[in-house]
């Protein structure tokens, strides 16, 4: 599990031993089948909508800033929430730009005029809240995603939210 969440490189890498022109490959075929799969398995958590709608209507700036390929995020960002409810999303492409960069966060935060120190990072991985350290922003964790609790806790992460109603 330690595979998952920094980037398609470094997760082809670990699982296949692959390296140079091999992990290459392997990789865009990863990239590929992601990017076509229908994900009957992906499905959004309770209230996560509702509280991006509330977001959305108080006029806060709404983005995603993931490892996940770009063409895959902004297809499934679309099909659970409908399109344009994120005014920015930023993926992995070639251009490599992945967390725990800070430059996405500060990309997001130059597009919407505003600085780093005001945006927060909300996610459930040590990654998410790496990232926010490293622009400048704040970030909030919540346990119910990819890493519980106690993770979050034991790699540092100051704000951790159980569940929306909290």
């Amino acid at each position: 599990l330690q595979l998952i969440g920094y980037g398609a490189r470094h997760l082809c890498q670990g699982a296949s031993g692959l390296d140079g022109e091999a992990l290459d490959r392997f990789q865009k075929d990863y990239r590929a089948r992601a990017i076509s799969r229908d994900d009957p398995k992906t499905y959004i958590y309770p209230g996560v909508a509702e509280t991006l709608r509330w977001a959305r209507a108080q006029g806060i700036y709404l983005g995603i800033y993931t490892n996940k390929p770009q063409a895959w995020c902004t297809k499934l960002a679309d099909k659970f929430f409908g399109a344009g409810m994120f005014d920015t999303i930023l993926g992995s492409t070639e251009e490599g730009l992945l967390k725990p960069d800070p430059e996405g966060i500060w990309r997001m935060c130059r597009g919407w005029g505003i600085d780093a120190e005001s945006a927060v990072m909300i996610g459930d991985q040590t990654v998410d809240f790496e990232t926010a350290e490293r622009a400048g922003s704040q970030h909030v964790c919540v346990s119910w995603g990819f890493r519980a609790r106690g993770v979050l806790e034991a790699a540092g992460a100051r704000v951790i939210v159980d569940d929306f109603e909290a």
